[in-house]
């Protein structure tokens, strides 16, 4: 009886290390698995921002008059939920699991962006016309994979970096007068899918 119980004793500790082991080397190997997480963009919001963007960000109201050296647009992707894809891994428990170097990304590509107003900008480009010129991408993050952080603009950049992603954009040319101006945003991908936003009226000063 005394031996019975010492074997079953024995075999419970060797099953408790084995599973710790286990445990061990599946967290091992989420660590040193590469896991993706990409996301479907289902639409897009513009906002307006004024101060420090990164440290205080302060949405520009339609009763204050701006600069164009004072504002900060954005294009905010919104998203489904992600799927997973992993590589450097074939264990089906890892690909279920999180590990600390998961990217967060979204997928598609973008085809163009055009940007519009709903009133006069100047003489020359009236309200609906195409005022891409007048911007530049400043910042483009796709939420994890690519993090790019210099002026293009919106053609050159479109061409040079085509993923699907957040944009921070600035505007470099003031309007002729004092307008109240809603922006309009398109964003298309290359899948076909097309997207619409609008901004908050702001007024620009010459």
């Amino acid at each position: 009886m005394i031996n019975t119980m010492k074997i079953s004793k024995i075999i419970v500790i060797t099953l408790v290390v084995i599973f710790i082991t286990f445990i061990q080397i599946f967290y091992n190997s989420c660590q040193n698995s590469e896991i993706t997480r990409y996301v479907e963009i289902t639409e897009i919001d513009a906002w307006v921002y004024k101060g420090d963007i990164n440290t205080n960000p302060q949405i520009v109201e339609d009763t204050e008059i701006v600069g164009i050296e004072d504002i900060k647009f954005e294009i905010i992707p919104q998203t489904t939920k992600p799927y997973v894809n992993i590589n450097n891994s074939n264990s089906l428990l890892i690909q279920n699991s999180f590990a600390d170097n998961m990217l967060v990304c979204l997928k598609g590509n973008i085809e163009n962006i055009s940007i519009f107003s709903d009133n006069d900008y100047n003489s020359a480009f009236g309200a609906n016309d195409t005022l891409n010129n007048f911007f530049t991408i400043t910042v483009s993050y796709d939420g994890g994979c690519n993090y790019v952080s210099e002026d293009r603009t919106i053609e050159d950049f479109v061409k040079s970096y085509p993923t699907s992603c957040y944009l921070r954009l600035k505007l470099n040319t003031p309007p002729d007068s004092l307008r109240k101006h809603v922006f309009t945003f398109h964003y298309r991908e290359t899948d076909g899918d097309f997207f619409e936003t609008k901004t908050k009226p702001i007024q620009i000063r010459p």
